[in-house]
C-alpha cells in the first residue's frame, strides 16, 4: 500500500524514537508503532498521530535506551586502565632503584614547591578575612620637605570625615611593641606571676569596622572609658575556664587605673595585620601618658576607613585632601593624605618619593618564580629518566605493536606509569610537608597549616601531572 507524505506519523516523534532506542530493539518497536498508526489513521488522523506520540513516549524505558554500547566501551576502558596500572606496578617492582630515584626526585621538588605555595597563599590572604575587606582603607600621610616626600602609616586622630558621605566608619588605633602597649597582667590567684601581653588602644568603632568576632560580653566594649576587651587566649591564661566577663584588671598594677572586662573576642588570625591580645579605650592611654584633653587630638595614630559604597582609592584620596578633611593648617605644612587599600598594605607597603615602590611583594614574586622553576626542573628530570628507561623496553613495545597496539595505546601505557609516579610523589610530598611545617613555620616566623581539603592541592596536582604528561608526550 502506498502512503503519501501527509499520511506519515509526526517526524519529530519518529526521530526521537530513533535517537533513544537501542538498535536491536528499534526495528521491532518502530514497526509496531507504524502498524498501529496506519490502522488508526483510517478512523481518525488526529487520533493516529496522538497514539503514535504516546507509543514513542511509552517505550522510553530503561531497558530500551541506548546503553549497551557505552557500557561495553566503559568496560573496555576499565580493562585497559587495569592493564596499564598492573604493568606499571610490575615495572616498579622490577626496577626498584629507578623507581625510587624517580619518586624521590619528584617528591623533593614538589615538597619545596608546595612549601613555597603555602607561604605565598598565606601572604596573599592577609586582611582578606574581614567583612567587605575591599572597602577598608588605611590612611597614609605624605609630608613634603626639602623637595622630598616622607610617607607615614598614621594620620591625625582628630580627622573630620563628615564631608565624605562615602565613609561609613572611621576607627583610630594606637599600636606598638613597648609600653604602654605591652603590659603586665597577673593571672587570677597568682599575684606574684606576671604575663606580658601586647594590645592596642582604639576608638569604639574597632569591632564594628574589623572582623574580630565578640564571643562573649558587650558587642561594643570600647564605648566605656574603663572597659577592656581581651582575646580568648588572654582570657584562658588569666582566668582559665572561668568566665572573664565582669572581672577587674589593674593597669600597671595601679589602683587608680582599674578596668572591667567587658568582652572576650576571638583570637586575631595569623593573616591579620592587626595583632593584639587586648583592646583599651583612648581614655586609658591618655591617663598612661599623663596628657590632657587638648593634647590628645594632636597625636597621629593609625586611621582606618570603611566605606558604604564601592569607591576607588583614587576618588577617596581626592576627598580626603579636601580642606574640610586635611585642614588648612596641614596643607600649609605640605601634608597630604592617601587612602590605601588595606588588603594591599601587607605586600605593598614600601614608599619612596610619595609613590608605592613595592615591598614584600617582591619576595613573594621571586619565590613564586623559584617554586615554578623547581617544579619544571623536577618534571624535566623525571621525563628524561622515563624516556631513557623507555628506550630499554623496545622488546615490550615491539610485542605490543605486533599484537595490534597502536601508538596511542603505547603512549597511554607510559603516561599511566608516569601518572602513578606523580601520584605517589605527591602523596609523599604532602606527608613530608605536614611533617616539616612546624620547622618551616618557625623559620618564617608565621604559623602555617596544611589543609587537605584546600582547593589548591587538587589544582596543584592537576597542573603538575598535566605538565608532566604534555612534556612526556612531546618526547615520545
Amino acid at each position: 500500500m502506498t502512503k503519501n507524505k501527509a499520511s506519515k506519523p509526526p517526524q519529530w516523534a519518529d526521530r526521537l524514537l530513533q535517537w533513544y532506542c537501542r538498535p536491536d530493539f528499534l526495528e521491532e518497536i518502530q514497526g509496531d508503532a507504524y502498524e498501529l498508526y496506519y490502522r488508526t489513521i483510517k478512523k481518525s488522523k488526529t487520533q493516529a498521530k496522538l497514539q503514535f506520540i504516546w507509543n514513542v513516549i511509552r517505550f522510553f524505558r530503561w531497558k530500551n535506551i541506548r546503553k549497551r554500547e557505552s557500557i561495553h566501551e566503559n568496560e573496555q576502558t576499565m580493562d585497559m586502565l587495569k592493564n596499564i596500572f598492573k604493568v606499571a606496578i610490575r615495572n616498579f617492582r622490577r626496577q626498584p632503584g629507578h623507581s625510587f630515584l624517580s619518586v624521590f626526585g619528584l617528591t623533593a621538588g614538589l615538597t619545596c614547591a608546595l612549601l613555597i605555595m603555602l607561604w605565598v597563599v598565606n601572604e596573599f590572604s592577609f586582611d582578606r578575612f574581614h567583612v567587605d575587606a575591599n572597602r577598608i582603607y588605611k590612611v597614609l600621610t605624605h609630608v613634603q620637605a626639602d623637595g622630598s616626600y616622607q610617607t607615614y602609616d598614621v594620620a591625625a586622630s582628630n580627622m573630620d570625615i563628615s564631608s565624605v558621605p562615602e565613609v561609613a566608619t572611621l576607627v583610630s588605633v594606637s599600636t606598638g611593641t613597648r609600653w604602654p602597649h605591652e603590659l603586665c597582667f597577673r593571672p587570677e590567684g597568682k599575684n606574684n606571676e606576671c604575663i606580658y601581653l601586647n594590645g592596642v588602644y582604639a576608638s569604639e568603632q574597632l569591632f564594628s569596622t574589623f572582623n574580630f568576632p565578640i564571643v562573649e560580653g558587650d558587642r561594643n566594649p570600647l564605648k566605656g572609658p574603663a572597659n577592656i576587651a581581651i582575646s580568648r587566649k588572654m582570657a584562658q591564661r588569666l582566668y582559665g575556664t572561668a568566665s572573664a566577663i565582669g572581672k577587674t584588671i589593674k593597669i600597671d598594677n595601679n589602683d587608680k587605673r582599674v578596668v572591667t572586662v567587658a568582652s572576650v573576642f576571638e583570637n586575631p588570625p595569623v593573616n591579620s595585620s592587626l595583632q593584639f591580645d587586648f583592646a583599651l579605650p583612648y581614655a586609658i592611654l591618655q591617663a598612661q601618658w599623663g596628657i590632657n584633653e587638648e593634647m590628645m587630638p594632636r597625636n597621629f595614630f593609625e586611621i582606618y576607613l570603611k566605606t558604604n559604597t564601592d569607591i576607588s582609592a583614587v576618588q577617596l584620596t581626592e576627598k580626603l585632601n579636601d580642606v574640610r578633611v586635611v585642614t588648612e593648617a596641614y596643607k600649609s605644612q605640605k601634608i597630604s593624605y592617601q587612602a590605601y587599600p588595606l588588603t594591599d598594605w601587607h605586600l605593598k607597603s614600601k614608599f619612596e618619593g610619595g609613590q608605592n615602590t613595592g615591598g614584600k611583594i617582591e619576595y613573594v614574586t621571586l619565590f613564586s618564580i623559584i617554586g615554578v622553576l623547581v617544579v619544571i626542573m623536577a618534571i624535566i628530570n623525571l621525563v628524561n629518566m622515563s624516556t631513557a628507561r623507555a628506550s630499554l623496553r623496545a622488546k615490550e613495545i615491539g610485542i605490543r605493536k605486533v599484537t595490534g597496539a597502536v601508538r596511542g595505546a603505547i603512549a597511554a601505557q607510559f603516561m599511566g606509569e608516569s601518572f602513578l609516579i606523580v601520584l605517589f610523589s605527591f602523596a609523599f610530598s604532602v606527608l613530608l610537608v605536614q611533617f616539616t611545617l612546624p620547622f618551616f613555620s618557625q623559620l618564617i616566623g608565621q604559623p602555617i597549616s596544611l589543609s587537605l581539603l584546600s582547593g589548591s592541592l587538587p589544582l596543584y596536582l592537576m597542573s603538575v601531572s598535566g605538565g608532566k604528561s604534555l612534556a612526556f608526550r612531546r618526547r615520545l
